[in-house]
């Protein structure tokens, strides 16, 4: 055959079509990782329209778009577009600023240019419909007169708002609302600005990018569309074709209007690059390397058997002259076959997914696909990759029947080894030195984290930065790759060093014992797949168990566990406006009563007698007192007046703080109020002319009052004769939990469902954590037990015959299936665990654990249910009974 590769393909589909089920096993092994890459590529830069398809959601039908800053002049970058327009900055020396909305663009556009408002979310609004509690929604403008917004939104149902006392909302928002009546919106249905007027709502719309989103579309006569004189405004422009855009976006430029072109969105700059687009290729990366070493592992396993089933066929070839590397590129031509079969299966089936899916994933994804995209160059080259990968799998199968002896392979055996042999030793040190770069590596970063808190804490005022310790991490990657590489490399060796310690099992637990060690060619990459898969999902449950921990250790209480928490905004000298819940007695006893409160405790700043008041807005402000330290002015803390019982109730150190504050002291955590006086005063200036001063107490609060770390806690008595109370918060002490009702009616008396908590310390979302890993760790596992018992079942035909021959009941066959499943599985299962266990090691210091937690739950699913839960289905889907067959070896 010589060099020849001719031959040996046209072997290799032969062999492929006389054995199908063998073949569609390994394509669908090589042909998953690359569908998941595929679809996960296209679907990402999917979302992320490119050309026309993505000015037209930008800027809809318009020739360009204009923003009017809030500066005289601006210098616009050409070179940079962000969110379809160009990036300006502007000279602060010499920067003046104007208001935007005072601007009259007819005065600098060319004549018969047609202008539209921008589509853009501009504002929130609360707002109520009859029978609800009030809540806060993004306000969306949109200008559906001139139809140059066409594509910036979808409409549903009805027509876009034209009149000033009109809006639409997004189907997710009128859904939530209830103004639908089988998927259509109510006749009549209208919304009311709290303390405003009402609106009709007179359709259903929603944009590309966020479906799911709850907002209002408002015109731009609404008052909800009102912006304030330091807001940009945006513009779409339908310019006359003799326009001069060069010329044009100079001289707009200088008085600080920023345009445009349309051409710019289709096509950016040269080094732009699309966000999306970049996380895209990321993520196709990610998923190609790790399927990559998935198909090496399983689909090496699986040529494995297929060598082992061509024995008489290799034996020809070498009987006829063929040379071991014949044999060797007989094999390797099947993995390119195979591989190319499930690559480019893979890509076929990722595209049909991802066109007949579409309503299915922009379900899920909230965003529309507004163009399908199809890169054929990444698609190729993750074609390329799996087949790659597929004759990569083959390499070890390939050595492995080259090295049979030609008369043992024309008498169709195939030698196996029934020894166990030693430990390979660089494998084992390649282990510990991972395990020891892991660890030098967590306490290299632990001490960098260190300093850097160290350095925060020494000057607070001073703004520290995240940081990213590379070389730590280096050395935690570099390790955890050694002892995953040290892990497969001892694999077959491990298990068979296993198999010696099976005298004491069972008939069935022997039996799959030797045929695991006798057979580790294919046990081995097996279990090492496993393990690798398991591995990424340990290292997830460490992850969140020390999140968990590090959420739960800076989680600051609000109030006492089951209170429930009322805050206040404004005061009673406001004029009321939209989303402002306004203390009153009254409002008080309503909201207590619709709960089974016990007590009330009554929290909020105090202001001084004949405190000066100024109007901002709808507003009235009072300047409140605010203790400083004595001769300086950096530091200061708003005096906050409680209740002493109720502080005492906190738990920490809160009863030695009640009396302290009884005593008529303060108690002030901000840094810089070192004596045991401080001034009180105002941000304005002194109370009534006269500084004040006050006892400060030496305590410090616990972690369980740290909610008041910024302020100066003084007793109620003690704020009545400093001035006057604002009650912002009241905590109700609860007999009990509250029901839905309950809640409802109290958020009803409150006018707003963002008013009303009910403090249950801090709650981790483990138990759906711990779903979400034991269903991905059970897929991944049961995946690559199936492959390996099918495979041992399919080679081991012959001694399952002979076990039948000898008087073996006919359950064996199903007990030997389980106890295969489960060997592999348990072997597996605990290995992933343990390189699981030295990336949770890094998590602690990451994520800043108090302590190294270790999730329990999850592993013990991991590895005990799962490995018995692979044995059970073995057990389950194996046939008892089996048909006579003759064996030769």
């Amino acid at each position: 055959m010589g060099h020849n590769w001719g031959p040996a393909l046209r072997i290799a589909r032969r062999t492929a079509l006389r054995s199908p089920g063998r073949t569609a096993l390994i394509a669908a092994l090589i042909g998953l990782p690359v569908m998941a890459a595929s679809w996960l590529g296209m679907l990402a830069l999917s979302m992320s329209p490119t050309g026309e398809a993505r000015a037209t959601e930008l800027i809809g039908k318009a020739d360009a778009q204009v923003v009017v800053t809030v500066h005289q002049t601006v210098t616009v970058d050409y070179q940079q577009v962000e969110n379809g327009g160009y990036k300006y900055s502007q000279d602060p020396s010499k920067d003046v600023q104007r208001d935007p909305g005072k601007v009259d663009l007819s005065q600098l556009l060319p004549a018969g240019t047609k202008l539209a408002a921008r589509t853009s979310t501009i504002s929130t609004t609360t707002i109520r419909t009859t029978g609800s509690a009030a809540a806060s929604y993004p306000v969306d403008l949109v200008d559906g007169t001139a139809g140059l917004s066409t594509g910036t939104y979808l409409l549903d149902q009805g027509r876009l708002p034209s009149a000033t006392n009109e809006v639409a909302l997004s189907p997710a928002l009128a859904k939530h609302l209830g103004l639908l009546t089988g998927g259509k919106l109510k006749p009549g249905a209208e919304i009311s600005a709290q303390d405003g007027p009402s609106y009709q709502v007179v359709g259903i719309a929603k944009t590309p990018a966020a479906t799911k989103a709850r907002s209002i579309w408002a015109p731009p006569t609404s008052p909800l569309a009102s912006q304030g004189a330091d807001a940009e405004r945006g513009y779409l422009a339908d310019l006359p074709a003799t326009a001069e855009l060069q010329a044009l976006q100079e001289k707009l430029a200088g008085q600080g209007v920023v345009l445009t072109p349309r051409a710019v969105i289709v096509d950016p700059p040269a080094g732009f690059e699309n966000s999306y687009a970049g996380s895209g290729i990321a993520v196709m990366m990610l998923v190609i390397g790790f399927g990559v070493l998935e198909i090496v592992l399983l689909a090496g396993t699986a040529f494995a058997v297929g060598a082992r089933r061509q024995t008489r066929t290799l034996g020809l070839v070498a009987a006829t002259g063929g040379t071991p590397a014949d044999i060797r590129r007989i094999v390797l031509a099947q993995g390119i076959v195979i591989g190319l079969v499930g690559a480019g299966g893979g890509i076929a089936v990722a595209a049909v997914a991802l066109v007949a899916g579409k309503p299915l994933w922009e379900s899920l994804t909230g965003r529309l696909i507004t163009e399908i995209q199809f890169p054929v160059g990444r698609l190729l080259l993750i074609g390329a990759i799996g087949a790659i990968a597929g004759l990569l799998a083959a390499v070890v199968p390939a050595h492995t029947a080259a090295k049979q002896p030609p008369m043992a392979a024309l008498a169709g055996r195939f030698a196996t080894s029934g020894r166990a042999t030693k430990l390979r030793r660089p494998a084992l040190l390649l282990v510990a030195g991972g395990v020891v770069a892991v660890v030098l590596g967590t306490s290299w970063m632990a001490a960098i984290y260190a300093h850097h808190k160290k350095d925060a804490a020494a000057d607070p005022n001073v703004y520290q930065g995240g940081i990213t310790p590379e070389q730590p991490i280096a050395l935690i990657l570099l390790g955890i790759t050694c002892v995953i590489a040290g892990l497969v490399w001892v694999l077959p060796n491990l298990i068979a060093r296993a198999a010696t310690i099976g005298k004491a099992l069972p008939l069935s637990g022997r039996l799959a014992l030797r045929d695991a060690a006798r057979h580790r060619h294919r046990t081995g990459p097996a279990a090492a797949a496993i393990m690798m898969s398991v591995a990424g999902t340990a290292a997830m449950a460490f992850a969140l168990a020390n999140s968990f921990a590090a959420s739960a250790k800076d989680y600051v209480p609000t109030g006492r566990d089951g209170d429930a928490i009322v805050r206040y905004n404004g005061d009673n000298t406001s004029t009321g406006n939209t989303g402002t819940v306004i203390w009153t007695a009254a409002l008080e006893r309503n909201v207590a009563g619709a709960l089974p409160t016990k007590s009330i405790s009554r929290l909020g700043p105090v202001n001084p007698p004949g405190a000066h008041s100024e109007r901002q807005g709808q507003f009235v402000y009072t300047d409140p007192l605010v203790a400083f330290p004595l001769g300086a002015h950096m530091a200061a803390a708003p005096l906050l007046a409680v209740d002493p019982d109720f502080i005492a109730s906190l738990g920490g150190n809160g009863t030695e703080m009640a009396a302290e504050l009884r005593a008529g002291k303060i108690i002030v955590q901000t840094p810089g109020f070192e004596g045991d006086k401080a001034r009180l005063g105002t941000w304005a200036g002194t109370a009534s002319g006269k500084e004040r001063q006050i006892l400060v107490s030496k305590l410090k609060p616990s972690h369980e009052l740290a909610a008041f770390e910024r302020q100066a806690l003084v007793a109620t008595q003690t704020a009545k004769t400093l001035g006057t109370i604002t009650v912002q918060q009241t905590h109700l002490a609860l007999t009990r939990e509250p029901t839905k009702t309950e809640l409802e009616t109290a958020a009803n008396f409150l006018g707003s469902e963002d008013a009303l908590k009910i403090e249950k310390g801090y709650e981790s979302p483990a138990d759906l954590a711990l779903v979400i890993l034991l269903s991905a760790a059970g897929v991944v596992t049961l995946l690559g037990v199936a492959i390996a018992v099918s495979l041992s079942a399919a080679e081991g035909r012959a001694d399952l015959a002979t076990l039948a021959a000898v008087g073996a009941k006919p359950r064996q066959r199903r007990s030997l299936a389980a106890a295969q499943a489960w060997l592999i599985g348990q072997l597996g299962c605990v290995l992933g665990v343990f390189v699981g266990a030295l990336y949770g090691y890094t998590a602690r210091v990451a994520f800043g654990s108090p302590y190294f937690a270790i999730p329990w739950r999850e592993l013990g699913g991991i590895v005990v249910v799962i490995p018995l839960a692979a044995g059970l289905l073995a057990w389950l889907l194996t046939r008892s009974r089996l048909p006579m067959v003759s064996r030769i070896d």
